[in-house]
């Protein structure tokens, strides 16, 4: 089965698809725990935050991620230890360095994309501390995020 971006507006409520446009080819089955952080973290954050009319770009793949624009393309390549990044309007997740991750820090990554583009916070420590009131699948230890299944 492919997952297109089809397969992930329709893993979120109808209410919430109107914020998102998602921009994507195709990925492999393998690729499915990605669409349940997706679905749980728009959830999550839908829960304490009231968003009017904007929308984010959400490009999913790997790096470089391209996009074609009328004039030319548009290359973005993260940083070595970038997972997702978010610029103006446009979140970038990719999906090779989200999979190795458990579904809870996943969950956060994402749901770190929608403060920085919804909420235009920039502070990463403030940041930091919105994700693990937003989802309580973490915890920040040090400054990091920490599973709270794995946590002892």
């Amino acid at each position: 089965m492919r997952i297109d971006a089809q397969t992930f507006e329709q893993a979120i409520s109808e209410e919430h698809r109107s914020h998102f446009v998602v921009c994507m080819s195709w990925l492999g089955q393998q690729c499915a725990p990605i669409v349940n952080a997706w679905s749980d973290a728009v959830s999550a954050f839908f829960r304490v935050a009231r968003v009017k009319r904007k929308h984010l770009r959400v490009f999913i793949g790997t790096s470089p991620f391209e996009i074609t624009l009328t004039t030319g393309k548009l290359r973005y390549v993260r940083n070595d230890d970038t997972i997702a990044n978010c610029i103006d309007d446009c979140i970038f997740l990719d999906v090779g360095r989200l999979l190795p991750l458990s579904h809870n820090l996943r969950v956060a990554c994402v749901v770190e994309e929608f403060v920085h583009g919804y909420m235009n916070v920039e502070d990463e420590a403030l940041t930091s501390v919105m994700v693990a009131n937003i989802w309580s699948g973490v915890r920040l230890v040090n400054g990091r995020y920490v599973d709270v299944t794995s946590a002892h």
